[in-house]
C-alpha cells in the first residue's frame, strides 16, 4: 500500500483537486483517515474520520462496505508476504546449517531465478496494464472481489472523486518500478555470487 503522502502527490498531479472539488485539505484528511483504517484491522472508518473533521456520511454504506472488503483483501496479502519471507529465512536458514559451506553457492541460483521471474511478471502486467488499463483494472476486481460494491458511480461517490482511474494507474507503475527495483537488487546479488563462486572454482 502506498504511502499517503505519496498518494496525495499522484492525486494532486493528476488533477484530482480540481476534478473531485475536493480542496486539499479534505483529499489529506480522508487519505489519513484510509490509510488508518487499512493499517489496523480493529480501526474503525467512523471513528477515523471523525478524528480528520470529516462527517462519518463522507463515503455512503456502499463505499463503506467496499472498503472493508479493501481491508480483508489488503491483510490477506500482508498475511500471504509475511509467510513467503518466513520460507525464505528457513531456506537460508536450514541452506547455511547443512551445507555452510557451500552456502553462497546454493542461494545464488534461486535467487537468480527469483529475480527473473518477478521481472518476468512485472513484464507481463505492465505490458497488460498499458494496453488496456481499463480492462486490466476490471479483471483485477473481478478476481479479487466476490461480489460487485466495487462498481461505484464516479459522479456521486467520494471513493471514486478521490482516487479516479488515472490515480491508479501511476500508482500502479509506481509499484511496479519498486518491486522491479527490488528484483534487480536481489537479482544482482545472485550473479555477484554465482561469478564469485565460478572464480573461487576456476
Amino acid at each position: 500500500m502506498l504511502d499517503q503522502n505519496v498518494y496525495f502527490n499522484i492525486q494532486v498531479s493528476t488533477g484530482v483537486p480540481a476534478s473531485s472539488g475536493f480542496p486539499e485539505s479534505t483529499l489529506r484528511a480522508a487519505d489519513s483517515s484510509l490509510a488508518a483504517y487499512f493499517t489496523n484491522e480493529q480501526a474503525s472508518l467512523d471513528t477515523e474520520l471523525k478524528k480528520q473533521g470529516l462527517p462519518n456520511d463522507f463515503f455512503n454504506e456502499r463505499e463503506i462496505k467496499h472498503l472493508a472488503d479493501v481491508r480483508d483483501l489488503i491483510w490477506k496479502v500482508m498475511a500471504v508476504q509475511q509467510t513467503a519471507l518466513g520460507y525464505i529465512v528457513l531456506f537460508l536458514v536450514a541452506t547455511f546449517l547443512l551445507s555452510p559451506k557451500r552456502f553462497f553457492s546454493r542461494i545464488s541460483s534461486p535467487l537468480m531465478w527469483g529475480a527473473g521471474l518477478t521481472l518476468a511478471v512485472l513484464a507481463v502486467l505492465g505490458i497488460l496494464s498499458q494496453v488496456d488499463f481499463s480492462g486490466f483494472w476490471l479483471a483485477v476486481h473481478i478476481v479479487s472481489f466476490s461480489n460487485d460494491l466495487w462498481m461505484l458511480n464516479p459522479a456521486t461517490d467520494n471513493l471514486l472523486k478521490m482516487a479516479p482511474e488515472a490515480v491508479w494507474l501511476n500508482g500502479a507503475i509506481m509499484m511496479a518500478e519498486y518491486s522491479a527495483f527490488e528484483a534487480l537488487g536481489v537479482g544482482v546479488v545472485g550473479v555477484v555470487l554465482h561469478w564469485h563462486q565460478r572464480r573461487q572454482i576456476g
